[in-house]
């Protein structure tokens, strides 16, 4: 049974400000509903990008414009999901990222809340 995270109208609301922190939040959370409810029939996965020092160096990590989660359901499809909060929309990058998954085959979307990650995926897949 899929938990409704929406009907907790606090996350909700703290997805509807756009912060790092709030982010995070959303993408771990999408992540542990994804955990309970698609295992049967996918694995996700964090993917993130950006970058730090390490010895003085400035280090990028990632892959530019790549989602922020990635992952792969039976049959072998690519399944790329963009988290956005508050008023954010998808970056140049985001946007041709998702026109090259969709090229080939895969599934991308852009989600605002766990619950509509795990009904957008469910959604594409039943196509």
């Amino acid at each position: 049974m899929a938990i409704n995270w929406q009907k907790k109208s606090s996350r909700k609301d703290t997805f509807q400000i756009g912060s790092t922190e709030n982010h995070n939040r959303l993408v771990a959370e999408t992540l542990i509903l994804l955990g309970r409810e698609a295992m049967g029939f996918g694995r996700f996965w964090p993917q993130e990008t950006g970058a730090a020092y390490r010895e003085g160096k400035l280090i990028h990590y990632g892959l530019k414009g790549s989602a922020d989660i990635s992952g792969i359901v039976i049959g072998g499809t690519r399944v790329e999901m963009e988290a956005k909060t508050g008023r954010a929309t998808q970056q140049d990058n985001q946007v041709a990222f998702e026109k090259m998954i969709k090229k080939f085959g895969g599934i991308y979307f852009v989600f605002h809340t766990p619950q509509e990650a795990l009904d957008l995926l469910l959604k594409a897949m039943a196509k």
